[in-house]
């Protein structure tokens, strides 16, 4: 809608304001509501199909380009005031339903998917609440932009939700590797030590022999435990 100077302008004046504390989410939804309000007033006097179909564009381009200020940690840092502009785009499009329901899916969906999914549950609940009451087949058409407001929500916290699934797979899958290293290394010294069995049986019994009874002091147990026991085995066959 507007060239990369035009919207460096635009991102410099909201950090201004920001820092005399005037309320952006008042001043977002005061342009989306002028947009809107133009595109419905061409609506009304038949200005023409493609003006119409322009009014409207222009709108969701406003709507996406102010939504686009909050993005990465500035969601969580400004949450507040996209919640502010999703609800007070609720209440705008209540105001007149169902003939203003098209401003949920064209100026506020785009705010309502930068929410978390907790917020974005309740802003649901809000929605599906005012619609208790209300039988939606009497106008169908008029009310096709809310459900595409409410599916498009639904799909960002499956969405959402599945990406959480997936972390959480690979972090469980990290956590079991060293577990498998662990058990690698325990076989590995398993079969040295055997390995060492072997080489003692099969080179070391001619020099344990001329040991006679020498019991080495700094042996472990287990190993003393073997040395005599081939020994007694020795002097079993001697006498024989």
């Amino acid at each position: 809608m507007h060239g990369p100077s035009v919207t460096e302008v635009i991102k410099n004046l909201i950090t201004c304001l920001r820092k005399t504390e005037d309320d952006i989410s008042s001043i977002y939804m005061e342009s989306l509501k002028r947009g809107y309000q133009r595109y419905e007033s061409e609506l009304s006097c038949d200005g023409g199909e493609s003006r119409v179909e322009k009014c409207l564009q222009v709108c969701r381009e406003l709507a996406g380009r102010l939504s686009g200020m909050y993005v990465g940690a500035a969601r969580n840092k400004h949450r507040l005031e996209i919640l502010s502009v999703v609800k007070e785009g609720v209440e705008f499009a209540f105001r007149d339903a169902p003939k203003q329901m098209l401003f949920l899916e064209v100026a506020i969906l785009p705010f309502a998917t930068r929410l978390s999914v907790p917020d974005i549950i309740d802003i649901k609940r809000e929605v599906q609440g005012r619609m208790v009451h209300v039988n939606t087949d009497e106008d169908p058409s008029g009310w096709r932009p809310c459900f595409t407001f409410l599916e498009t929500l639904e799909e960002k916290c499956l969405k959402t939700e599945d990406v959480q699934d997936d972390k959480e797979g690979v972090a469980v899958k990290r956590k079991g590797r060293p577990k498998k290293r662990a058990e690698t290394e325990r076989k590995r010294l398993f079969d040295e030590e055997s390995g060492s069995d072997d080489d003692e049986s099969i080179s070391g019994g001619s020099d344990k022999e001329d040991k006679g009874d020498f019991v080495d002091e700094d042996a472990p147990l287990i190993e003393t435990i073997r040395s005599a026991a081939r020994r007694r085995a020795v002097r079993g066959e001697r006498s024989k």
